[in-house]
């Protein structure tokens, strides 16, 4: 059977087949769903990639202050019963009052690791005992708090 469209005055053929409303909703919405999905893995790449950034950065800033604790003197003070590093006492648990980066803290702990237990009390002296320090980069990552810790030993010179 032929119609006749009166505005374009062209038949039509009634068995022509086109998309419907409903197919073409639905493909506009497995569109979006598809779009939203790959907005969302390119957010979590985003972050991702900033989180990995902010920790390279807070392993350097350590390795930086792990390598000048390391290359200070340590003795022990006996009157005082206390590791002392260079001739600074407060040196030993310390906040860096810098701010790297805007972002990053750093702080460290040093404290004695004793061996006396395992050593005689004729051969007991400061060359018995090692000092273990302690280092913690903080920083805050999208209103978190993030850390990393480092420990080492040092001989007690």
């Amino acid at each position: 059977m032929i119609t006749f469209c009166w505005k374009a005055l062209k038949p039509v053929s009634t068995n022509e087949r086109g998309f419907t409303l409903v197919e073409l909703m639905l493909a506009i919405v497995i569109m979006t769903v598809g779009l939203l999905a790959t907005f969302k893995m390119m957010s979590n790449f985003r972050d991702a990639s900033l989180l990995s950034r902010d920790q390279i950065l807070a392993v350097n800033l350590a390795t930086y202050k792990l390598e000048d604790l390391l290359g200070d003197t340590y003795y022990y003070d006996f009157e005082n019963s206390v590791y002392v590093i260079g001739s600074d006492l407060t040196y030993l648990s310390h906040t860096d009052p810098t701010t790297y980066f805007n972002k990053f803290t750093v702080a460290w702990n040093c404290s004695r690791i004793d061996d006396s237990a395992h050593a005689t009390s004729d051969s007991y002296s400061a060359d018995n005992n090692l000092v273990k320090i302690v280092l913690t980069v903080s920083w805050q990552y999208y209103g978190r708090a993030k850390s990393l810790s480092f420990t080492t030993l040092k001989s007690a010179s």
